[in-house]
Protein backbone atom coordinates (compact mmCIF):
# COMPACT_ATOMS: atom_id res chain seq x y z
CA UNK A 1 0.00 0.00 0.00
CA UNK A 2 2.96 2.31 0.97
CA UNK A 3 4.55 1.64 -2.11
CA UNK A 4 0.75 2.58 -4.42
CA UNK A 5 0.71 5.85 -2.43
CA UNK A 6 4.62 6.62 -3.58
CA UNK A 7 4.02 6.11 -7.04
CA UNK A 8 0.51 8.11 -7.03
CA UNK A 9 2.84 10.99 -5.35
CA UNK A 10 5.61 10.67 -7.83
CA UNK A 11 3.59 10.86 -10.39
CA UNK A 12 1.73 13.99 -9.32
CA UNK A 13 5.07 15.58 -8.93
CA UNK A 14 5.95 14.94 -12.02
CA UNK A 15 3.13 16.32 -13.69
CA UNK A 16 3.03 18.99 -12.00
CA UNK A 17 6.55 19.65 -12.39
CA UNK A 18 6.00 18.79 -16.22
CA UNK A 19 2.98 21.65 -17.01
CA UNK A 20 4.63 24.15 -15.07
CA UNK A 21 7.88 23.87 -16.38
CA UNK A 22 6.66 23.88 -19.59
CA UNK A 23 4.53 26.80 -19.07
CA UNK A 24 7.57 29.21 -19.52
CA UNK A 25 9.31 30.70 -22.19
CA UNK A 26 11.90 28.28 -23.50
CA UNK A 27 16.00 29.16 -22.76
CA UNK A 28 17.28 27.11 -26.09
CA UNK A 29 15.62 27.76 -29.48
CA UNK A 30 16.57 27.67 -33.45
CA UNK A 31 19.63 29.97 -33.99
CA UNK A 32 20.66 30.36 -29.60
CA UNK A 33 24.70 31.05 -29.77
CA UNK A 34 26.66 29.43 -26.09
CA UNK A 35 30.06 30.24 -25.49
CA UNK A 36 31.21 28.20 -21.93
CA UNK A 37 34.33 28.89 -20.53
CA UNK A 38 35.39 26.72 -17.11
CA UNK A 39 37.56 24.84 -15.00
CA UNK A 40 37.38 21.32 -14.54
CA UNK A 41 37.27 19.16 -11.17
CA UNK A 42 38.22 15.38 -11.04
CA UNK A 43 39.37 12.48 -13.09
CA UNK A 44 39.46 13.66 -16.60
CA UNK A 45 43.12 13.52 -17.25
CA UNK A 46 46.15 14.02 -15.46
CA UNK A 47 48.40 10.87 -13.37
CA UNK A 48 47.01 10.03 -9.92
CA UNK A 49 49.97 11.32 -7.26
CA UNK A 50 51.30 14.21 -9.41
CA UNK A 51 50.73 17.75 -9.36
CA UNK A 52 48.66 20.35 -11.78
CA UNK A 53 50.72 23.01 -13.65
CA UNK A 54 47.76 23.75 -15.52
CA UNK A 55 44.79 23.25 -13.93
CA UNK A 56 41.84 21.05 -16.25
CA UNK A 57 40.85 24.36 -18.66
CA UNK A 58 38.08 24.50 -21.33
CA UNK A 59 36.21 26.23 -23.88
CA UNK A 60 33.37 25.44 -25.84
CA UNK A 61 30.63 26.82 -27.95
CA UNK A 62 26.69 25.28 -29.37
CA UNK A 63 24.80 26.96 -32.03
CA UNK A 64 20.90 26.13 -32.10
CA UNK A 65 20.20 24.04 -35.14
CA UNK A 66 16.07 23.70 -33.88
CA UNK A 67 14.01 24.16 -30.93
CA UNK A 68 16.14 21.48 -28.47
CA UNK A 69 19.21 20.38 -30.59
CA UNK A 70 22.39 22.46 -30.74
CA UNK A 71 26.09 21.08 -32.05
CA UNK A 72 29.40 22.82 -31.33
CA UNK A 73 32.78 22.44 -30.65
CA UNK A 74 35.14 22.26 -27.73
CA UNK A 75 38.45 22.32 -26.82
CA UNK A 76 40.37 21.34 -23.03
CA UNK A 77 44.05 21.93 -21.77
CA UNK A 78 45.70 20.43 -18.99
CA UNK A 79 49.36 19.63 -17.42
CA UNK A 80 50.48 17.82 -14.62
CA UNK A 81 53.84 17.15 -13.35
CA UNK A 82 56.13 15.62 -10.28
CA UNK A 83 59.54 16.71 -9.82
CA UNK A 84 61.45 13.74 -8.41
CA UNK A 85 59.04 11.26 -9.92
CA UNK A 86 61.34 8.22 -10.54
CA UNK A 87 64.29 10.61 -10.29
CA UNK A 88 63.46 12.52 -13.02
CA UNK A 89 60.99 15.74 -13.78
CA UNK A 90 58.01 14.16 -15.45
CA UNK A 91 55.62 16.60 -17.20
CA UNK A 92 52.09 15.26 -19.15
CA UNK A 93 50.09 17.84 -21.21
CA UNK A 94 46.86 17.21 -22.22
CA UNK A 95 44.95 18.55 -25.40
CA UNK A 96 41.49 17.81 -26.19
CA UNK A 97 39.45 18.81 -29.50
CA UNK A 98 36.28 17.98 -30.97
CA UNK A 99 32.64 18.20 -31.83
CA UNK A 100 30.12 17.74 -29.71
CA UNK A 101 26.11 17.79 -29.78
CA UNK A 102 23.15 18.59 -26.71
CA UNK A 103 19.92 18.23 -26.65
CA UNK A 104 18.62 21.02 -24.49
CA UNK A 105 15.08 20.37 -22.27
CA UNK A 106 12.65 23.01 -21.95
CA UNK A 107 12.63 24.63 -18.46
CA UNK A 108 12.46 28.44 -18.52
CA UNK A 109 13.43 31.68 -19.73
CA UNK A 110 16.36 31.35 -17.38
CA UNK A 111 17.43 27.79 -16.74
CA UNK A 112 18.81 25.40 -19.24
CA UNK A 113 19.28 21.39 -19.06
CA UNK A 114 20.58 19.48 -21.80
CA UNK A 115 22.90 16.39 -21.98
CA UNK A 116 24.92 15.25 -24.79
CA UNK A 117 27.66 13.13 -26.63
CA UNK A 118 30.57 14.40 -28.17
CA UNK A 119 33.73 13.09 -30.84
CA UNK A 120 36.75 14.36 -29.58
CA UNK A 121 40.74 13.66 -30.60
CA UNK A 122 42.81 13.68 -27.00
CA UNK A 123 46.43 14.49 -27.84
CA UNK A 124 48.44 13.56 -25.16
CA UNK A 125 52.20 13.95 -24.95
CA UNK A 126 54.93 13.04 -21.83
CA UNK A 127 58.27 14.29 -21.53
CA UNK A 128 60.98 13.46 -18.81
CA UNK A 129 60.87 10.11 -18.59
CA UNK A 130 63.98 8.35 -17.46
CA UNK A 131 65.94 6.38 -20.00
CA UNK A 132 64.17 2.91 -20.73
CA UNK A 133 61.15 4.05 -19.53
CA UNK A 134 57.91 3.43 -22.38
CA UNK A 135 56.19 6.55 -23.12
CA UNK A 136 52.71 6.48 -21.75
CA UNK A 137 51.65 8.83 -24.64
CA UNK A 138 47.64 7.61 -25.99
CA UNK A 139 46.57 10.17 -28.21
CA UNK A 140 43.71 8.97 -29.85
CA UNK A 141 39.71 9.69 -31.14
CA UNK A 142 37.10 9.07 -27.92
CA UNK A 143 33.65 9.36 -27.52
CA UNK A 144 31.78 10.53 -24.32
CA UNK A 145 28.54 11.84 -23.09
CA UNK A 146 27.71 14.69 -20.73
CA UNK A 147 25.00 16.31 -18.88
CA UNK A 148 24.45 20.12 -17.49
CA UNK A 149 22.81 22.66 -17.08
CA UNK A 150 23.26 26.46 -17.07
CA UNK A 151 21.69 29.47 -15.00
CA UNK A 152 21.48 33.02 -16.59
CA UNK A 153 22.51 36.03 -14.62
CA UNK A 154 21.17 38.35 -17.50
CA UNK A 155 20.18 38.46 -21.11
CA UNK A 156 23.68 36.95 -21.86
CA UNK A 157 25.90 35.96 -19.11
CA UNK A 158 25.18 33.19 -17.01
CA UNK A 159 27.00 30.49 -15.07
CA UNK A 160 27.12 26.57 -16.30
CA UNK A 161 28.07 23.35 -14.85
CA UNK A 162 28.68 19.50 -16.68
CA UNK A 163 29.22 16.50 -15.32
CA UNK A 164 30.61 13.58 -18.09
CA UNK A 165 33.73 13.37 -20.54
CA UNK A 166 35.57 15.80 -21.37
CA UNK A 167 39.14 17.46 -19.75
CA UNK A 168 37.52 16.61 -16.35
CA UNK A 169 34.56 14.77 -15.02
CA UNK A 170 33.09 17.89 -13.39
CA UNK A 171 33.51 21.55 -15.33
CA UNK A 172 32.11 24.59 -14.05
CA UNK A 173 32.41 28.16 -15.54
CA UNK A 174 30.98 31.25 -17.14
CA UNK A 175 28.39 31.13 -20.22
CA UNK A 176 28.01 34.03 -22.66
CA UNK A 177 24.50 33.65 -24.59
CA UNK A 178 24.30 35.71 -28.21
Amino acid sequence: MKSLKMKLILMGVFFTLFFAVNSYGQFFQKGTKLVNLGIGFGGGYGAAGLNSSVPPISGSFEVGITENIGVGGIIGYSSFGDSGLFGSDIKFNYLLFGARGAYHFPVGDKLDLYGGAMLVYNSVSVSGLPAGFPSTGSSGINIGIFAGGRYMFSESIGAFAELGYSIALINIGLTAKF
